[in-house]
């Protein structure tokens, strides 16, 4: 099957200590929080997450990952801290469609909002 993606990458500059993944305003760390067995390699954040002092807020994509673009990947292990300071966002992606090529034409919109805490 061929699989397509699209992502925007937040380079934080530094290695990521530490993570918050706020799902229905719930906030869970990765590291502690997941679930034996379950998938760790993408979540799906509402509304926003901390990365190390900076809160990312997707408007428009809220599937994330971290240190490397992992939308096709099952990682069934525990969390493990990216040391790059990447975040990866996924825009688009056709891995619940028929595995075809997106013949995509027009413009994108994706809005972000970003905050880094004053401590």
């Amino acid at each position: 099957m061929l699989v397509e993606g699209g992502y925007l990458c937040f380079d934080l500059g530094e290695a990521i200590k530490n993570i918050s993944i706020y799902k229905s305003d719930v906030k869970i760390n990765p590291e502690t929080d997941i679930v034996s067995g379950a998938n760790t390699a993408l979540f799906a954040v509402t509304p926003s997450i901390t990365v190390n002092e900076t809160s990312i807020m997707p408007i428009h994509s809220a599937l994330v990952c971290f240190g490397e673009p992992k939308i096709y990947r099952n990682n069934i292990e525990k969390f493990c801290m990216p040391q790059n300071g990447k975040v990866f966002f996924n825009l688009f992606n056709n891995i619940w469609a028929s595995g075809n090529p997106q013949w995509i034409v027009g413009s994108y919109h994706f809005e972000f909002f970003i905050e880094k805490s004053s401590n």
